[in-house]
């Protein structure tokens, strides 16, 4: 398997390398309709964010053609990684924002994004947050839209151990006190 310099960026007229492989996303639909086509994937998780507002989200993007261009028998599973409660952090800063120019931002966005997030937890097999609380508060909400609530629990510890093993004279700590889990919510 490649390094992750060696990344191969996906194209719509040339046949990437078969897996085990590292591919990089051109921003361009037509080549991961392509690469979806080809149903080599068992599980997709993707990154779900707000950071570009109001464009699109790469999530919004992304899943609607992985799914709809992946062969039936062959559709990965696709977890959705969410980073916050978009939703309820949008409304709970249109309540607290002091500036009317930043007041009206937060409403709009917390107008805009429930439909938004909804379409794309639809879309998931599973949601998975990094905070217990943000997957109560999304759950609460968008129950519906997905079967499967998961939250990634990571030990601080474990991060500070990867960055601990970068360093060839330092102690390591052992894989099984710092392993990240995920459990259902």
């Amino acid at each position: 398997a490649p390094s992750i310099s060696e990344a191969e960026l996906l194209s719509a007229t040339k046949m990437p390398h078969k897996p085990p492989y590292i591919y990089e996303y051109p921003q361009e639909l037509s080549a991961l309709e392509a690469f979806a086509k080809l149903g080599w994937f068992d599980a997709v998780l993707c990154s779900f964010w707000f950071w570009r507002d109001p464009a699109p989200s790469t999530a919004e993007l992304f899943l609607p053609t992985l799914i709809g261009h992946a062969p039936t028998p062959r559709r990965p599973f696709v977890a959705v990684l969410s980073d916050d409660a978009h939703s309820a952090k949008a409304s709970m800063m249109a309540e607290w924002e002091a500036v009317a120019e930043r007041k009206l931002l937060w409403q709009k966005k917390a107008r805009s994004l429930p439909s938004r997030q909804r379409a794309v937890y639809g879309l998931a097999d599973a949601v998975v947050h990094i905070s217990a609380s943000d997957a109560a508060l999304e759950r609460a909400t968008f129950n519906r839209s997905c079967h499967r609530w998961l939250v990634v629990r990571m030990s601080p510890q474990a991060f500070a151990s990867r960055a601990a093993n970068a360093d060839p004279t330092a102690t390591a700590t052992p894989t099984t006190a710092t392993k990240p889990t995920a459990t259902a919510t």
